[in-house]
């Protein structure tokens, strides 16, 4: 068995020894007088990391909305061309079905089309004309005017033209005399509004009141006159 280590004595003065604090004035000031600026600043930071999060969510969704898009479209597109296949195999059928390569009774597909012929416009019965109808025991004859439709029943074209030649003059005699009666009467309103405005100016014209604005001192003695006034009346009040 070993002989026990001897222990070693500390030297006091070495170990509580304590090693030099040097103060920093202006971090110390800093310290002490930033917490308001290092709450702003807090403060400032947890809104911009609450819209970078804001933002990236955004840009997430709408990359999932345009997927999502896409997808549809994609599907949309298949189910039409789907469609259209099924559409155009069965229309394939239905003209091979329909047509006989052995019939050539029509001449085949050499015969070119020449278009639809044209056929000859009705002929025009004019008006104005009569017919006559010949019967055994009857003679009658029509006759076919052109005639115009209105409210008032079927009249003639040639009466409703000079219907309005008959009118158009009646509206130019009219217009004539209304023409006449705002002549003079327009002559008749510029002879009164001449006559008012010589009577206007025939007038002695009314000399307007100046205003002056009261100077410091008018208005010092006004008011000393009104408190004399009113402690007039008061004793008067009171003697009474």
């Amino acid at each position: 068995m070993p002989p026990p280590s001897k222990r070693r004595k500390l030297d006091k003065s070495k170990s509580n020894r304590v090693a030099e604090i040097q103060f920093d004035s202006a971090a110390r000031a800093d310290y002490l007088t930033g917490f308001h600026k290092r709450k702003l600043a807090r403060i400032k930071h947890a809104q911009e990391a609450a819209a970078k999060k804001e933002r990236e969510e955004k840009i997430r969704e709408r990359r999932e909305l345009r997927q999502r898009r896409k997808e549809e479209l994609e599907e949309h597109l298949k189910a039409v061309n789907g469609a259209l296949k099924r559409v155009n195999g069965e229309e394939a059928g239905s003209r091979e079905d329909s047509e006989d390569p052995n019939d050539k009774s029509d001449g085949g597909s050499n015969e070119e089309w020449s278009g639809i012929l044209d056929e000859p416009a009705p002929e025009v019965q004019s008006l104005d004309h009569e017919d006559e109808y010949i019967d055994e025991d009857k003679y009658t004859t029509v006759t076919v005017e052109a005639v115009d439709i209105s409210k008032e029943g079927f009249t003639k074209a040639d009466e409703d033209a000079e219907d309005a030649e008959s009118e158009a003059d009646e509206d130019g005699g009219q217009n004539g005399v209304k023409a006449h009666t705002t002549q003079s009467a327009n002559q008749t309103s510029g002879q009164k509004s001449i006559s008012r405005r010589k009577e206007k100016e025939g007038r002695p014209k009314k000399r307007r009141k100046q205003f002056r604005y009261e100077s410091k001192g008018d208005r010092k003695i006004a008011r000393a006159k009104q408190g004399r006034k009113n402690s007039m009346m008061a004793k008067a009040r009171r003697d009474g």
